[in-house]
């Protein structure tokens, strides 16, 4: 499942001036982006233009021909602080890994690390967050690219999300399907005891009752944790 928030973009290309005959044209807007790099007030709306074309399944292909996963990682890395940009390319990140080809081209383009990056610098902002653990979610649907994130710290930032944002409606979702993702390996579940991810979640099921999504993912992932090793089934015993 989708698990990014793409419900109220703007049509930024139009507004940039780069939308072709054809709808949105992704090339112009990465051109766009790398003139305009150092300058966050135009790299924000260049990143939310291309996270409004992950909409549309089509762009995928186009999307990563010129490069866009790249750039918007580069411009996300220049401009840690900028919480529009941060939103916006994690938002972009969370929205081509739902293709196959684009869970690749995060990972090689660093994007694990760009949007851990992101959590540790905004706590504070859950939509952010939010991105941040779509991102995580699809891309470590590929069991492979899991114990990269738990390098980056990955089932830590998540279970920190869960914990600081308890009232959020969307954030929840989000990182539960991380954690369930991290759930898929041993090296995953080992991580997720060692955050207490269990003393996140549960709060979590039992603030939502009623989102069956969130409560299909975390049941997964406390019984994986359980599973995993005896430490893992006393973490989950305890919650």
């Amino acid at each position: 499942p989708r698990m990014g928030n793409t419900d109220s973009l703007p049509s930024f290309p139009d507004a940039l001036g780069l939308t072709g005959e054809t709808g949105p044209d992704p090339q112009s807007v990465c051109e766009q982006l790398r003139t305009a790099n150092g300058d966050a007030a135009l790299a924000g709306p260049c990143c939310q233009a291309l996270w409004e074309m992950t909409v549309d399944p089509a762009y995928f292909s186009r999307l990563l021909e010129c490069g866009a996963v790249e750039e918007v990682c580069r411009c996300s890395n220049r401009h840690p602080t900028d919480e529009a940009v941060q939103a916006s390319a994690c938002g972009f990140l969370a929205g081509v890994s739902i293709d196959p080809a684009g869970k690749q081209a995060v990972v090689q383009a660093g994007g694990l690390s760009t949007v851990c990056s992101a959590m540790r610098r905004h706590t504070g902002n859950p939509d952010i967050l939010r991105e941040c653990c779509g991102a995580l979610a699809n891309v470590l649907q590929v069991k492979q690219h899991v114990g990269l994130a738990v390098d980056c710290g990955a089932a830590m930032l998540v279970c920190a999300a869960l914990e600081q944002h308890p009232a959020q409606l969307r954030l929840p979702r989000a990182a539960a399907g991380a954690l369930h993702a991290i759930a898929a390996t041993i090296g995953g579940c080992a991580a997720l005891v060692e955050s207490r991810c269990s003393e996140a979640l549960v709060p979590a099921l039992r603030r939502q009752p009623q989102d069956r999504q969130l409560q299909g993912l975390g049941a997964a992932t406390l019984r994986a944790v359980a599973q995993s090793s005896p430490a893992g089934l006393e973490t989950a015993g305890q919650a």
